[in-house]
């Protein structure tokens, strides 16, 4: 028997996301392999890249350099990267160790909110961004 892959997220937390996240809503991931699985479960949302990054990367190769960097990098500037130049007020990502100093920038972020950070993944609202 082959496993869903909806199954892949836990449904309580498919449901948390849904119940947060506003259909029509931007993401941001840290990676495309479990985009796939985050568009099945939120189908009503958009993602930054789906199941294969090439389009992307044909698309718009420095702006998937860009995408690629910031969570193996952790720049100082990512939530104003993620809000500008990817549209994205949320950003799911899979709890790997790499990238964790990416948590910890967006979490030193005064306007940034941990709306869930468990053994598989990480949930982080953005806010909305400051009115210049």
């Amino acid at each position: 028997i082959i496993a869903s892959k909806t199954e892949y997220i836990d449904p309580r937390i498919a449901r948390y996301f849904a119940q947060v996240i506003p259909e029509g809503s931007q993401v941001f991931t840290c990676g495309w392999d479990h985009t796939g699985n985050l568009m099945l479960a939120l189908p009503e949302r958009r993602f930054i890249v789906a199941a294969d990054p090439t389009l992307f990367a044909k698309k718009d190769p420095d702006l998937y350099r860009i995408w690629r960097r910031i969570p193996l990098d952790a720049p100082l500037d990512s939530v104003e990267a993620i809000r500008q130049l990817f549209k994205s007020r949320y950003v799911i990502c899979l709890n790997y160790e790499a990238y964790w100093p990416f948590f910890g920038t967006l979490e030193k972020d005064p306007g940034v909110r941990t709306l869930l950070a468990e053994k598989q993944w990480v949930f982080f609202d953005l806010g909305e961004p400051p009115l210049r």
